[in-house]
């Protein structure tokens, strides 16, 4: 039953991609005529903060799939735990991303890029992938590919978290939404995909466990500097220039070569 779900997470993120580039294409389409037969119904604002909330839950509920998959794998052969908390999980989960659509069509998104989820729903994100990682985290706590998957998943979380905050200051609404998306974009998926990534490696080259098992928290450690290295200099830029321009370089250096390591 867990694989079916997994198989669930799968579908929801292939579809996810579909509508993302359905909305994609179109919102680029309002540039070819003035003449634009859904410029009141569907402008092209909420089209392309549509987009950008699909294509962040495609990647969110892909992970998850893989993590469901590769944890309850690892048991082999053991009884699943929580299995009806998986269950429940994948049905709400199925819940929100239905209302997410469903309030980019009717235009209710916020304004803030890539962090357009209306807070209501961020706040339903946040329970249900919180539930989610744990419950599939217990599953598979003795795999490192599982505990790096934990991880990341869980800075996405506070990625999630940090784009509740919503200050009045200009300023410091700027940085909260730049820790936010730069901890999911560049810390979050990065790690937790590597781990799914090492899985398939393990899966269909044969090489060694121990090498995936090692090479994982290497590569996993690697990409969450790089990441950090990527998100700082931006939030420095709004307080600091020095030390943005200090932390620039030094991912300028560093952030290629752990890229070209990983």
């Amino acid at each position: 039953p867990t694989q079916k779900i997994a198989y669930g997470f799968f579908a929801e993120t292939v579809l996810l991609l579909m509508l993302y580039a359905a909305s994609a294409l179109l919102g680029a389409a309002k540039f070819l005529t003035l003449a634009d037969p859904l410029a009141l119904s569907l402008p092209y604002n909420q089209l392309g903060g549509l987009a950008n909330v699909l294509l962040n839950l495609a990647a969110l509920t892909g992970l998850l799939g893989g993590g469901l998959y590769v944890a309850t794998g690892s048991r082999g052969g053991r009884q699943v735990k929580y299995e009806s908390v998986l269950q429940y999980g994948f049905w709400l989960w199925t819940a929100l991303l239905l209302l997410t659509f469903l309030a980019g069509i009717f235009g209710l998104l916020e304004g803030r890029n890539l962090l357009e989820l209306p807070r209501f729903l961020d706040v339903y994100q946040l329970i249900v992938l919180f539930a989610l990682i744990v419950t599939i985290g217990a599953n598979g706590l003795r795999s490192p590919l599982i505990r790096v998957w934990s991880v990341g998943m869980m800075i996405a979380l506070i990625g999630v978290l940090a784009g509740l905050v919503q200050p009045a200051d200009y300023v410091q609404d700027r940085v909260w939404r730049l820790l936010a998306v730069g901890l999911q974009l560049n810390v979050a998926y990065p790690m937790a995909g590597a781990a799914l990534g090492y899985w398939l490696i393990r899966r269909f080259s044969g090489v060694p466990r121990m090498w995936t098992d090692m090479g994982v928290y290497t590569v996993g450690g690697l990409l969450a500097i790089a990441g950090v290295l990527v998100t700082l200099p931006p939030l420095f830029r709004l307080g600091a220039e020095e030390i943005s321009i200090t932390l620039g370089y030094v991912a300028l250096i560093v952030v290629p070569i752990l890229y070209l390591i990983v």
